[in-house]
């Protein structure tokens, strides 16, 4: 899997190639003529099968760019508190990710927290955007520091039930359209929540956990899978949305 760091710079450009969340670093090269094969001339093709394979590039380098991409399935169920990503909220971000639960919750069982690891919070990081299920049901519902005017008053965005056993896609933006910053919340491809955030507010230092950072709440059952985060601070920057609900 290919990603690219947080806080690129155009004399520090590196591919990383990301292996079950171990990274390796390699410099970069650029070609306009660039192919894709499953194997090659020299050696006999590995006995495997490849999936998901999703390529994109840009132009210009992307030095504002904020990204984290894991593409690999993984089971959330034991993996409590597990952070796997590091990144900021910028003008615009957009994050999406493929999760399928495996049984209903019976508490506030957490599927995703970012939190905020700034100067201000080190040690006491706060809760920026956390997903979780409400109890004995598959809805979700998500706080997120929606508003920064009191942030005592951070709104919940609830959606319907998911299915049990099925792979539902989560997808949350937050991009400046025509003036405007405009919340999006989707499942499947479907609309909950769109509105206007008056105040809002970047966070130049996120943490991503599965689950809770931190043992007051428990994780959910279920598998997740292409879990992918963009941030600029141009909307133009954020690759397009490329889910895989159909």
């Amino acid at each position: 899997m290919l990603a690219a760091p947080r806080g690129l710079k155009l004399n520090s450009m590196a591919y990383i190639i990301n292996y079950n969340s171990c990274h390796i670093n390699l410099p970069i090269k650029t070609t306009s003529h660039a192919k894709v094969y499953t194997g090659d001339n020299w050696h006999e093709a590995a006995n495997a099968i490849i999936r998901n394979v999703k390529t994109f590039g840009f132009t210009q380098p992307v030095v504002g760019l904020s990204a984290i991409r894991r593409e690999a399935e993984w089971n959330l169920t034991g993996s409590h508190g597990l952070r796997f990503g590091e990144g900021s909220m910028k003008k615009n971000w957009r994050f999406s990710f493929d999760f399928k639960p495996t049984k209903t919750a019976a508490t506030w069982d957490t599927m995703l927290s970012i939190t905020d690891n700034g100067d201000a919070y080190k040690g006491n990081p706060r809760n920026v955007l956390r997903l979780y299920f409400i109890p004995n049901s598959l809805k979700i519902s998500m706080h997120f520091v929606f508003d920064t005017t009191d942030f005592t008053k951070s709104p919940h965005f609830d959606t319907p039930d998911l299915t049990v056993n099925e792979w539902h896609t989560i997808e949350v933006s937050q991009m400046v359209k025509e003036g405007n910053t405009i919340f999006v919340f989707q499942v499947n491809g479907v609309t909950h929540h769109n509105v206007v955030n008056k105040n809002p507010h970047m966070f130049p230092a996120l943490d991503f956990y599965n689950g809770f950072d931190g043992n007051a709440w428990g994780t959910t059952s279920g598998q997740m899978k292409d879990f992918q985060f963009f941030s600029s601070d141009l909307a133009s920057d954020i690759p397009p949305y490329f889910g895989t609900y159909e």
